[in-house]
């Protein structure tokens, strides 16, 4: 089988996913069709946004604002993934540090397209009710630019008394320009909300240097 496929077109490999993108040399069809007349006739096969599983109560926090604040558009759903870097308390307020990556997609059939993604560290603020339960207060985002460093250092703060936690901001910093954890966990989440939504049979379409390719998901 590999070897008929090589001999049809070409695999690319990537590091990142660990999976093989294949394109024909004819170009890329789906029942027949050149994939971009299927997403110009925009009939798109409606999913809920995604919803986090895991066990780590500070990620469900982040996650659940991240659903109600950002991600409402349709015909769009979303994918979002998360990876927390501390979190700090004091009196009834607590901050939470992360860097979220989150991903609006459209899905034409079996055909899946990035509409496109938001990629930021932050600290979201909540309050500690009297029953216990943490309500959203206030989230802070690192600034675009050059003031990028300096802001997320600025909101790398105990949530009272505001002092500083430069380590928490290093840590974030250093992650920024190695995050091949959280573009892993987002195709994580990805396929197992496809799963989760008994999409057989899905691709992902991507352009590579300009060029048309399909990653297959599920």
């Amino acid at each position: 089988m590999l070897a008929a496929l090589l001999l049809l077109g070409f695999f690319l490999h990537s590091e990142l996913n660990n999976i093989y993108i294949y394109q024909h040399e004819s170009g890329l069809l789906y029942e027949g069709k050149p994939i971009e007349q299927i997403m110009a006739e925009g009939k798109m096969t409606l999913l809920p946004d995604f919803t986090y599983s895991g066990d780590n109560f500070y990620e469900q926090l982040v996650y659940d604002v991240y659903s109600w604040r950002e991600f409402n558009e349709k015909p769009s759903f979303f994918v979002l993934s998360a990876r927390i870097f501390g979190r700090y308390e004091e009196a009834d307020m607590m901050n939470v540090f992360a860097t979220v990556y989150a991903v609006y997609y459209h899905l034409y059939g079996k055909i899946l397209v990035k509409d496109k993604t938001v990629f930021e560290p932050v600290c979201v603020t909540f309050t500690k009710r009297s029953d216990g339960q943490y309500e959203y207060f206030y989230i802070n985002r690192a600034k675009r630019g050059d003031g990028f460093n300096q802001s997320v250092y600025d909101f790398c703060l105990t949530p009272v008394t505001g002092r500083q936690l430069p380590d928490i901001a290093e840590q974030i910093l250093n992650h920024y320009d190695n995050y091949g954890d959280l573009l892993e966990l987002q195709r994580a989440n990805l396929i197992e909300h496809l799963q989760k939504c008994e999409q057989k049979g899905v691709s992902l379409y991507l352009l590579n240097e300009g060029k048309p390719l399909l990653v297959p998901l599920t």
